[in-house]
């Protein structure tokens, strides 16, 4: 929490998975409708606030080296949802950014957990207690989702089915608390491209219970969605298809797929040391991959 003394707050951004992705249907506009169900994992990148004379940006972290300069810049021109958030936060609430910002970059760029907007969704979250907003504003829906369609769903932070183009979320059952591992093959997959490639066979709305009885009952529902984005993110990067393939060979693995427009994937376990065991066998026989282990359906609220 932050406090007149110590003004220091740090926010965690958590990944965001999509268990599965249907793509329903396009708008005039071009956008894509969706229908996806959302977790959150105990992975993911930091935000930091100090209190400051004047507004700056700054980011470290193993991915810190992934930003353009443009990424960087903290003018009212940045083209980083990050940065934008706060000007666009600060335009409407009249509120000063007289502080410094620091992003601890955990999460590959381009990876299709939400990253990014995760971010922008801390920030939006760390700068309503730090400028002590009303809690649920009348602006914040519409400036989230001009932000990115993922940021509303990253806001909330918690398991949500999202419909629309991010801007429906709609109450999802309780998912059980299970071991995940994240693998990305070190590569980016751009969402735009993706999109633009998709084949155009929409999918129906998942058909989703009331609640899941038991872990087993929540597999087989998964078993019954797709992701739409598959075939159009491995034409992009084929390593994708590599990373499935070794997560489905592995043992003790109850499901596995690729998560939002790639490029990450991700593997559920029943069991912590078998998701780690998994882990170790792949960080060995590839370490150029990007490998991380955490929970699912646990809360993770900053």
């Amino acid at each position: 929490m932050a406090t007149s003394r110590t003004r220091n707050l740090q926010v965690f951004a958590p990944v965001k998975i999509n268990l599965f992705l249907h793509v329903t249907g396009k708008r005039d506009d071009g956008y894509h409708l969706l229908d996806s169900l959302v977790c959150f994992a105990d992975i993911g990148d930091t935000i930091i606030l100090e209190e400051a004379d004047s507004f700056s940006f700054h980011i470290d972290g193993p991915f810190s080296r992934s930003f353009t300069a443009q990424e960087k810049d903290y003018s009212q021109q940045s083209s980083n949802i990050v940065v934008r958030a706060v000007w666009a936060l600060s335009a409407i609430t009249g509120k000063s950014p007289d502080f410094r910002l620091t992003l601890q970059k955990r999460v590959p760029l381009g990876a299709g957990i939400g990253g990014g907007s995760s971010d922008a969704a801390a920030v939006l979250w760390a700068l309503s207690e730090w400028w002590e907003l009303p809690p649920t504003p009348s602006y914040m829906p519409p400036l989230m989702l001009d932000l990115g369609s993922d940021v509303p769903a990253c806001y909330a932070c918690k398991t949500t089915r999202m419909q629309g183009i991010g801007e429906h979320l709609l109450h999802a059952p309780d998912i059980p608390e299970l071991p995940v591992l994240l693998v990305q093959p070190g590569k980016p997959c751009p969402t735009a491209a993706v999109f633009k490639d998709f084949d155009g066979n929409f999918t129906a709305e998942a058909d989703l219970p009331d609640r899941f009885e038991s872990t087993e009952h929540f597999i087989d529902v998964l078993q019954t969605t797709e992701n739409s984005l598959l075939e159009s993110a491995v034409s992009s990067v084929p390593d994708i298809a590599a990373v499935l393939d070794n997560l489905q060979q592995q043992k003790n693995t109850l499901f596995s797929r690729m998560s939002g427009s790639g490029s990450s994937c991700f593997a559920l376990f029943e069991k912590d040391e078998d998701c780690l065991a998994v882990a170790e066998a792949i960080i060995k026989d590839h370490p150029t991959w990007w490998v991380r282990t955490g929970t699912i359906g646990r809360p993770v609220r900053y």
